[in-house]
């Protein structure tokens, strides 16, 4: 399934360095938002490659409720949970 994440990347700079916020959104079924939507099966088996040379130094993985996962980086890929509706990761750099 389709995954919503191009438009919604963010690149911060902080005195402490970069941040990378990327914003997924599993793609609805049907066209606009209706209190009675079908839900969009879950999509699995994900994973975010960072650009050549980029380096992770932490990453986490934050879901709507506020429920966080460290994610760890190996060979500049990122394997991620399970994505319900929509999740953020944030890549320290």
């Amino acid at each position: 399934r389709p995954v919503w994440w191009q438009p919604f990347v963010h690149r911060l700079e902080t005195p402490a360095g970069k941040v990378l916020v990327v914003h997924l959104i599993n793609q609805p079924l049907e066209e606009g938002l209706t209190v009675d939507a079908q839900e969009p099966p879950k999509v699995q088996n994900l994973t975010l490659t960072l650009g050549a040379g980029q380096k992770a130094t932490a990453a986490h993985w934050i879901t709507p409720d506020g429920a966080t996962v460290e994610l760890s980086a190996k060979d500049g890929k990122l394997v991620l949970p399970e994505l319900s509706n929509w999740a953020m990761v944030v890549i320290e750099q």
